[in-house]
């Protein structure tokens, strides 16, 4: 009798201490914008979550590079503890190094365990203080039926989640950083030498679909949280417990069009709905910022009563950073024009702008075509764009007596994602100028976009502060734009 008590006691105890490994299944869709649920399958019950886990360890990477505390190419240093975590893994060695950007990718992709540990005590200093720091954000998310133990979702009879709590923390990634969700629609990354595949097949197999995660412990079963777009309805399905990889898509696929087929198309986000933008770059200079969306704007036009310009954003630490968008399209044709943006080799993603902008429409030339020159000649008077004023002229002083001397003025020509293009650009400047004083140099300087693409900035600097107003003020009469800025001494361009 007593080791039939013991037994039953045990099982107790099991059973307090997490999810049972039966009747797994759990479902819910709910909608991205409003969060409502549409459907929902013991969407509360606690189940385990497996690598959903890694959503989280993204979300607080992610919220580290909205700071600035972190950048996409910091460099994490490898713990002997990460070298130790079985498959899926990269293979990492103790004491080498990985980017935040590199990390992102193989936790999004391969669901890499020895990625995750190493994000874990990056930020923490251990993978306990790291669970910690995620289930303060859990509770911040509205997660309150989820416990983390790891950064990996690698079993712990103490970490657990809901299906309900899982789609909230895909919501949270979707709503609170648009600019670096496009990191779960990839479909494969390369790693020194390597191309790994994502394992949510359904990103190439279900239309409208854009990304998030899947994940699998053998207590878990096959688990997917899944976005997807159609008629300017985005839905979120979670499904957990599921008994294969394919069966567990199966389902995915099969509630998601259920809930889809009884939905109307929002008015506002059909085809002919207005409220989205293709951003394709946020910085300090509002002129670069123009500059960046009007040569978006060359690539792939605007929709008809769109626009294309800079939009200010106050920073919490002071300052305002311009973003480079392109409004007034539908989601279905930002995203379009998104795609064709990238194939070109410009980073962006899509935004919901707000309400379409109230000016009239923009003239934006056709698409430049492959034998076109790169920078086409600025139009004789750059629009408004948005809600801004328009740029504050320079002064039309006169051409002559540019000053011999070395300033900390600088004359900017335009920001370009090529070095050589942005040198020639800025030493064609010089030209127009009939050449520079001694001291002034035409080069290309670096810089950073917010998605961690590199661009350059081509200037010609050295001059003083009256000087460099003539000189744009001549380069303006020869049609060609350019903003007067003071330069930080001393840094070098690099030529």
């Amino acid at each position: 009798m007593k080791p039939i008590l013991a037994v039953l006691l045990l099982a107790a105890a099991v059973l307090a201490a997490g999810p049972a490994p039966a009747a797994r299944y759990a479902a819910v869709v709910i909608d991205a914008d409003t969060g409502a649920v549409l459907h929902g399958e013991r969407s509360t019950a606690r189940r385990y979550p497996a690598s959903l886990t890694k959503m989280m360890t993204v979300y607080l990477l992610f919220e580290r590079l909205r700071s600035g505390r972190f950048k996409p190419t910091t460099r994490m240093k490898v713990p002997h503890r990460a070298t130790l975590q079985p498959a899926s893994r990269l293979g990492l060695k103790r004491g080498s190094t990985i980017t935040v950007r590199e990390a992102i990718r193989a936790l999004v992709v391969k669901s890499a365990n020895d990625v995750a540990t190493t994000v874990a005590y990056f930020i923490a200093g251990s993978e306990r203080k790291f669970a910690k720091v995620m289930n303060r954000k859990a509770r911040q998310l509205g997660m309150h039926n989820t416990s983390f133990r790891n950064a990996s979702g690698l079993w712990h009879s103490q970490q657990w989640t809901t299906a309900r709590d899982m789609a909230r923390l895909a919501r949270a990634l979707i709503r609170n950083f648009p600019q670096y969700y496009d990191f779960f629609s990839l479909k494969a990354f390369k790693f020194r030498g390597r191309t790994y595949r994502s394992h949510n097949r359904l990103l190439r197999r279900y239309s409208g679909a854009d990304g998030l995660k899947t994940g699998y412990i053998s207590k878990s079963g096959f688990n997917l949280a899944f976005s997807a777009v159609r008629n300017g309805r985005r839905l979120i399905t979670v499904v957990m417990g599921g008994r294969s990889a394919r069966s567990r898509d199966r389902q995915v696929a099969k509630l998601t069009n259920r809930v889809f087929a009884r939905l109307k198309p929002r008015p506002d986000l059909n085809e002919s709905g207005s409220v989205w933008a293709v951003q394709v770059a946020a910085v300090r200079d509002k002129a670069a910022a123009r500059s960046l969306a009007r040569s978006a704007a060359l690539k792939v036009g605007v929709p008809e009563g769109g626009a294309w310009g800079a939009w200010p954003r106050a920073r919490r630490k002071g300052g305002t950073i311009y973003r480079a968008r392109l409004v007034g399209y539908s989601r279905p044709a930002a995203s379009r024009a998104c795609r064709k943006l990238k194939k070109r080799r410009t980073d962006c993603f899509v935004v919901r702008h707000g309400a379409p902008p109230a000016v009239a429409p923009l003239p934006v030339p056709a698409p430049v075509l492959a034998a076109a020159p790169q920078v086409p000649p600025a139009p004789k008077a750059l629009p408004a764009a948005g809600k801004l004023p328009a740029m504050a002229a320079v002064p039309k002083l006169p051409p002559a007596g540019l000053a011999a001397s070395v300033g900390d003025y600088a004359v900017q020509v335009g920001v370009y994602a090529n070095q050589k293009t942005a040198r020639r650009q800025a030493q064609n400047a010089a030209e127009l100028l009939r050449g520079l004083p001694d001291g002034v140099y035409a080069g290309a300087w670096p810089m950073r976009a917010s998605s961690g693409r590199k661009l350059y900035r081509a200037r010609l600097t050295g001059f003083e502060e009256d000087a460099a107003r003539r000189a744009c003020a001549d380069l303006k009469r020869k049609k060609r734009d350019c903003l007067v800025l003071l330069y930080r001494k001393g840094r070098k361009a690099r030529a």
